[in-house]
């Protein structure tokens, strides 16, 4: 029968913050250290509003990488002429960079992937 860790090993274990409530463990996190890396961005708030324009254009990187950026070029164009915005696509445009520069190599993708995936989110931020 194996012995049980007597209540002074365990009470570490029962300070630990996952183990908080749901309301606690918020405020715990809120209180820890920012990460050290330079763009690593855990607070960060999604724009709510260029949801659909980031959609087309992730949408249009996929069928470059797929088809070739010269069949999709010419609909990515008119595209994004369209959900471009208000504010005449400096919120898209600030979207796609905070998503280039935060591609993780070998973590998300290997290098050559990501150099590729890089290279088409350049060209459409060229658009906007």
């Amino acid at each position: 029968m194996p012995r049980l860790a007597s209540p002074r090993l365990t009470s570490p274990l029962l300070a630990s913050p996952l183990l908080l409530s749901p309301i606690r463990r918020l405020s715990y996190c809120r209180h820890c250290p920012r990460p050290q890396a330079p763009l690593a961005d855990p607070y960060a708030t999604p724009n709510e509003q260029a949801v659909a324009a980031v959609d087309v254009c992730l949408r249009h990187v996929a069928a470059a990488l797929i088809s070739g950026a010269e069949e999709t070029a010419a609909a990515a164009e008119a595209d994004l002429a369209a959900v471009k915005g208000a504010d005449g696509g400096r919120a898209l445009s600030a979207c796609l960079i905070y998503l280039r520069d935060r591609i993780g190599v070998p973590r998300d993708m290997s290098q050559p992937a990501a150099m590729n995936l890089r290279a088409h989110l350049n060209a459409l931020i060229a658009l906007c």
